[in-house]
């Protein structure tokens, strides 16, 4: 829970800081486009869902800022934690993976 809460925290005082700053970023997309970060987010979300190793759906929960994902729940173990990283960083659009998943074992 406490974990959740500095994720959380952290997510608002960036999203103020990007607000604030007039969001000033510049993103090196392909020549196909950018993918947008709701969509990231939705992608990444379904394939963690679909993954029994990492528990129940949900138990991973995905929020992208500027192509940054950021993963935090609960694991049972290690290995799962590793996996989540890795299926959230192939997806198409996703500049770095953050995760703060916390692993049970």
């Amino acid at each position: 829970m406490q974990l959740t809460n500095v994720f959380h925290s952290f997510a608002l005082v960036t999203s103020f800081s990007c607000a604030a700053a007039g969001c000033a970023t510049q993103r090196q997309c392909p020549s196909t486009g950018c993918v947008a970060d709701s969509q990231i987010t939705a992608d990444v979300q379904e394939r963690l869902d679909r993954m029994p190793e990492l528990g129940a759906p949900g138990s991973v929960r995905v929020h992208t800022i500027a192509g940054v994902v950021y993963l935090d729940g609960h694991v049972s173990a290690g290995f799962a934690k590793k996996q989540a990283e890795s299926v959230a960083s192939q997806e198409p659009g996703v500049r770095h993976v953050v995760a703060s998943i916390a692993v049970s074992k």
